[in-house]
Order: C-alpha cells, then structure tokens, then sequence
C-alpha cells in the first residue's frame, strides 16, 4: 500500500529542531521578547552568511495552540539568506523537521525508513517498512 501526503508542519519538539538546524549549519538560540505579540522562543542565525540581520529569523510560540512553535521567515530571496538556502518558508529545513520527527515515531512504532528519494522540486519521497 501506498499514498502521498502534503504535511503542513508545526514546530513541537525545539530539541529536534535544534538538531537540524545544526545539520544546515544554522545556529539556534534562546530568544527573548515579543515578534507580533507573540514570544520568540529561538532565533536562527544563518552561520554561511555574514552580514546585515538578513541572515536570521525566528520561531515563535503559537499563540493558538500550546506546546507548538512556528517558524517566521522573509520569503524574500533577495533579502533573506535563509530562504536563498533553504527556499520559501523554510521549506528544506521544515521538511527535514518534519522527517526527523516521522522517522522518531517509526522508531518507537517497530518500523524504519528504508529508502528516502530527493524530488527535483526538494520534495521527499520515504520508503517504509513495518514489522510484523
């Protein structure tokens, strides 16, 4: 059996977003204030790119629902190194995220990841195997 998912991702675990924003070489850091209301709970800092504060972004506590964070980011590409690197909306970074955690609760679930295909549109395709 198989089927294809299109997975809007919110930020619950900042431990395992700590980690792969380390595997993007992307430093994540305690934040302290209000973006919009909302509490900063890190700062991003793009560690290839040294410059003005296009190089960072946030992720703030849901307002709306507790325990999540979201990731706010300028989709602009020619502002913004973190979308240069890692497209709109943080995309690469939140899919890895998204992976990390999925591949988490495999783990705990008996199953793994037995395949993981790149798409030319940076989209995952995982191959999956449950034991019996």
């Amino acid at each position: 059996m198989s089927f294809m998912a299109r997975i809007c991702t919110k930020i619950k675990n900042l431990d395992v977003f700590k980690q792969v924003c380390e595997k993007h070489q992307i430093d994540a850091v305690n934040g302290q204030g209000k973006y919009q209301g909302q509490d900063i709970a890190l700062k991003l800092l793009d560690k290839l790119y040294s410059g003005s504060n296009a190089n960072e972004t946030l992720v703030v506590k849901d307002s709306q629902e507790r325990g999540s964070h979201n990731l706010v980011i300028d989709n602009d590409r020619s502002y913004s190194s973190l979308t240069r690197r890692l497209g709109p909306n943080g995309g690469i970074l939140m899919r890895d995220y998204a992976e990390e955690m999925f591949n988490q609760e495999l783990t705990q679930q008996g199953a793994m990841i037995t395949d993981r295909q790149v798409q030319k549109d940076k989209s995952l395709v995982l191959r999956v195997a449950f034991s019996q």
